[in-house]
């Protein structure tokens, strides 16, 4: 793929740090020297980030809290719901 014309921009679903896998994708993208390259992310919880994640485009700003719901998950459940909501964890299981 010839990406010195293009601007990717790769989504990270939720950004609460740099992952190894955007660092991965960073780094893989710009060595194809593409025009420009920004990242964008669905949801960016507030207070965790280390440092400035660099996102372009972000679609909510949500409390540090462990959310499900719209593709995000907890043990390969719940990722089916059409939202996104805070998980409380099951009665009786610990978690």
């Amino acid at each position: 793929m010839l990406c010195s014309t293009r601007s990717p921009t790769p989504p990270e679903p939720q950004a609460d740090c740099e992952t190894p896998l955007l660092s991965y994708l960073r780094k893989n993208l710009k060595a194809r020297n593409p025009a420009s390259l920004e990242v964008c992310a669905l949801l960016v919880k507030e207070g965790l980030q280390r440092k400035d994640p660099g996102l372009r485009y972000v679609g909510f700003n949500i409390p540090p809290d462990f959310v499900i719901g719209y593709g995000l998950d907890v043990a390969e459940r719940y990722r089916n719901l059409p939202y996104v909501c805070v998980y409380a964890g099951e009665e009786g299981s610990g978690t």
